[in-house]
């Protein structure tokens, strides 16, 4: 049997977390109705890439933005491992995993503000090495900007949309975006953060950034995990279309949306 185990987020209508039973979830795969065997709260370690833009139009935020991600990286499980990368015209990897909370929180503290906006680049670089991690892989975005050179002139990054959107299914890592601002690229972070399963927000002002922050940390923390065993036995390496939703009214399930099914093995 095919048994594939998916992570999702439950919410009701003002963000906040809800609590669930097996007997509460429906789930389709293809459109076809499967029988939930398992289901868990999320409670495993998750490995989180922090990525910070720090380009020059994030000169102003920059103080209220470290002091927000401050916040939320002392709020984290000390179990789960956190890197910080930042990006203007180029991706910086500051520190990799640890779970030395200390080394981020310096880290932050030096962080300065120039140059364009990478951002596809600052994405697929944090993806990339998130793929070496065994486990749950999370990347926590904050960015006041749209993909773009230092003059504005054409894009910041060498990789697409496209190549991103294709390694966050590659990669099974979640996503949570931050937009500061009325100059981000609201549909590029909305597509990003809803093929992994994850959440975007656009606060207005620098002063929303900490409740945003904690928005994503309390997220994190009530994560859930169901699995079944597949009524498609084919083992043909495609990609499945998973639909799980709940008899609860009012909530908002937020998954990768499927899964790819095993290739069959050589002979």
């Amino acid at each position: 049997p095919i048994r594939p185990t998916l992570e999702f987020s439950a919410t009701d209508a003002t963000r906040g977390q809800v609590n669930l039973s097996a007997s509460d979830l429906l789930v389709l795969e293809d459109g076809v109705a499967q029988e939930v065997e398992s289901f868990e709260e999320a409670i495993a370690p998750i490995s989180i890439a922090m990525v910070i833009d720090t380009s020059g139009s994030m000169r102003r935020a920059l103080p209220a933005a470290q002091q927000a991600a401050r916040a939320f990286v002392t709020a984290l499980r000390p179990t789960d491992p956190l890197a910080l990368v930042r990006f203007s015209d180029r991706v910086v990897v500051e520190h990799e995993m640890s779970d030395r909370r200390q080394t981020t929180l310096d880290a932050i503290d030096r962080l300065e503000a120039s140059g364009g906006t990478a951002l596809f680049d600052a994405l697929h670089a944090s993806m990339a090495f998130l793929k070496l991690r065994e486990g749950r892989r999370a990347i926590v975005l904050l960015s006041d900007g749209r993909d773009e050179d230092n003059p504005g002139t054409g894009p910041g990054s060498q990789h697409t949309l496209a190549e991103v959107l294709a390694l966050v299914r590659d990669t099974e890592t979640v996503v949570y975006a931050i937009g500061l601002g009325a100059n981000v690229d609201r549909d590029a972070l909305e597509q990003i953060t809803a093929r992994s399963g994850g959440a975007a927000a656009f606060p207005a002002a620098a002063e929303e950034l900490d409740a945003e922050y904690r928005q994503v940390v309390e997220d994190l923390r009530r994560r859930y995990v169901v699995g079944y065993s597949s009524t498609n036995l084919t083992r043909d390496g495609g990609w499945r279309q998973v639909e799980i939703s709940t008899r609860v009214d009012g909530v908002t399930v937020r998954s990768a949306g499927g899964y790819f099914a095993p290739a069959a093995r050589k002979p």
